[in-house]
């Protein structure tokens, strides 16, 4: 009988998978494992509740609730092994997990052969520096104009712009620069955004500590560097992305609400639980206004209304079709709109425009194959002999040093990372490679890992006062390793300074909110050395109350209380942030409250 419950638990849980993944692939058929785990390593309540509808759960979990008691009440406990089996099968191939691990156990030597370290390029900067506005679209395309895909030109002023200026008719989207923050990190750093052992979209500390993107090189030559995103800018950490990455001033949705109180409004509300594109171009013209007054600067805006299915469309926008490609239209519309507004500015005559899409649209948006489509890509108001061959092949990782030369700076060698300029005749890594390129950026390379490696960590200790009650937020003064997810802070550390030493032993009162089901240590770490304290046990681990000799507290008074899971495979200590790819468990507990006091 018990044989009999796990096996129907097993079935129900892979059959659940299943559906939740037929459902995901058919809305998005583009999408790799990799974004997979990244959009859903990043979700957040507001963004649940903004992009799942009751008609989603209804959909999405219909294969399991006809497929899960049929199979139930049909099958022996055999036959249900053998779909179980067959059933995680078909998730490893269909969810991409198989060809990600199958590549992750073939080491490149692309970077080795490839790469181009930002740091031993030489920048040679014009006398009067240039300034850039790039505007990144969502899910902008380039054949967004074929009629016969749409049944109109849904871009006619984007397409206008490119036909009195320069762009490439060949961009290669490939699935490693598929999502927003993918696509971000390739045009700005020239390599890949990837799940790694050592850094991932999970941290909320880190986002490739040992890169170099182009907004740092700008930055540390004179730039103001701002980037505006309609969106949550903490989602997938775009905002750690921009702060660490030469981006002096980084504004989301909730930072724009504070500066312009008047954007709290419901008629700048927009999808994905942003600010609309009206909203986004009204505050890039106020921030623009301000910054032009004393450095050349970089802005960066990323539009929001055309994001997946639960799209916005402006009320200044009629509705043409009743769905998606009324957005796009109205998006047209309104970053034309907002470039005839720069090209009137003073500073205009001096700054580069830039038009992106950050990549393809995820979904299916006409049902006529087009499998050419690229992002769209406009370059507006170049210096004098600069052009782009419309036929040059090029992929996100080449912007990078384009948009560098686009403002007139010259880069020896004419690349930035694994992109080469598509202004030069040199062949770019697409062209060079053909789709060995994509295979071997989705392959092991140990210096991809090292780019990852967080910096070496000093702890902090911050004064506590014996007897205050600690918890919920507050317990992030107490610590530097932790991770936020759905609103719960996950620690595995805690550091105290004493403001002097105790004369007698201390009790602590320790309670936890949730935690793993498996066995906790806890264990105190003295001048480098763990003294263990206790195992913590589902069956203890509410509320836990032990003693701390006074002679483990250090002579500068601090105490360092680490937290540690053992797994039943091994009997390594883990830390929080060693998170197990393939199931995304985190390693930690929620710590509800913690008081230390004089015994």
């Amino acid at each position: 009988m018990k044989t009999d419950k796990i096996l129907a638990v097993l079935l129900g849980i892979c059959l659940l998978l299943t559906s939740i993944l037929i459902y995901v692939k058919w809305l998005y058929p583009y999408v790799s494992f990799e974004q997979i785990l990244q959009v859903i390593t990043s979700l957040t309540p507001d963004v649940i509740e903004e992009n799942i509808s009751l008609k989603d759960y209804i959909i999405g979990l219909s294969f399991f609730a006809i497929a899960f008691p049929l199979i139930l009440w049909k099958t022996t406990s055999n036959q249900q092994v053998l779909i179980i089996i067959i059933d995680l099968i078909f998730i490893a191939y269909f969810s991409g997990f198989a060809e990600y691990q199958y590549y992750m156990t073939k080491k490149t030597t692309l970077y080795e052969d490839e790469y181009v370290n930002p740091s031993e390029i030489e920048f040679n900067f014009p006398k009067k520096k240039r300034n850039l506005v790039l505007i990144i679209m969502e899910s902008f395309e380039q054949n967004f104009s074929n009629e016969n895909y749409y049944s109109q030109n849904l871009i006619p002023n984007l397409i206008s712009l490119q036909n009195e200026n320069n762009h490439s008719k060949n961009n290669h989207q490939l699935r490693l620069t598929a999502a927003s923050i993918t696509a971000l990190t390739a045009m700005h750093c020239g390599i890949p955004y990837r799940l790694s052992k050592n850094n991932d979209i999970r941290y909320s500390k880190y986002f490739l500590p040992n890169a170099i993107c182009f907004p740092e090189i700008l930055k540390h030559n004179g730039y103001h560097t701002e980037i505006i995103k309609a969106a949550d800018i903490k989602y997938t950490h775009a905002d750690i992305f921009a702060k660490t990455h030469g981006y002096t001033k980084v504004l989301g949705k909730d930072e724009l609400k504070k500066l312009y109180p008047e954007f709290n409004q419901p008629q700048h509300q927009g999808t994905f639980d942003g600010l609309n594109d009206r909203a986004l171009f009204t505050a890039a013209k106020k921030e623009l206004q301000k910054m032009a007054k004393n450095k050349p600067f970089v802005l960066t805006l990323f539009s929001l209304d055309t994001h997946g299915r639960f799209y916005h469309l402006d009320k200044s926008c009629k509705a043409e079709f009743n769905d998606l490609r009324d957005a796009f239209m109205c998006s047209d519309k309104a970053v034309y709109d907002f470039i005839t507004w720069l090209k009137k500015q003073p500073f205009a005559e001096n700054t580069t425009i830039i038009v992106l899409g950050d990549h393809k649209i995820p979904i299916v948006l006409s049902q006529k194959d087009h499998s050419n489509h690229g992002i769209y890509n406009v370059f507006l108001n170049l210096p004098q002999g600069l052009s782009i061959n419309q036929d040059k092949q090029f992929t996100t990782f080449d912007l990078a040093p384009t948009i560098l030369e686009a403002l007139q700076i010259k880069l020896s060698p004419r690349s930035f990372g694994l992109g080469r300029s598509i202004f030069a005749e040199s062949k770019t890594l697409i062209e060079k490679m053909g789709n060995a390129f994509y295979y071997h950026l989705i392959s092991y390379s140990d210096f991809y890992e090292s780019l990852t490696t967080p910096p070496e960590h000093k702890t902090k200790y911050n004064l506590y006062t014996l007897g205050k009650k600690i918890s919920g937020k507050d317990v992030l003064n107490w610590t530097d390793y932790y991770e936020e997810v759905l609103n719960k802070i996950y620690v595995d550390e805690l550091n105290f300074k004493l403001a002097s030493k105790p004369q007698t032993n201390l009790r602590a009162e320790l309670k936890f909110e949730t935690m793993t089901d498996e066995e906790i240590k806890i264990i105190f770490n003295v001048n480098g050395s763990d003294v263990f304290v206790c195992d913590i046990s589902e069956k203890n681990f509410r509320n836990i109350t032990f003693e701390i000799d006074k002679n483990l507290v250090t002579k500068d008074n601090t105490i360092k209380l680490k937290i540690r899971k053992e797994t039943k495979e091994s009997a390594n200590d883990l830390y929080l942030d060693k998170i197990d790819k393939v199931n995304a468990t985190y390693i930690g507990i929620v710590v509800k409250d913690l008081v230390i006091k004089q015994k």
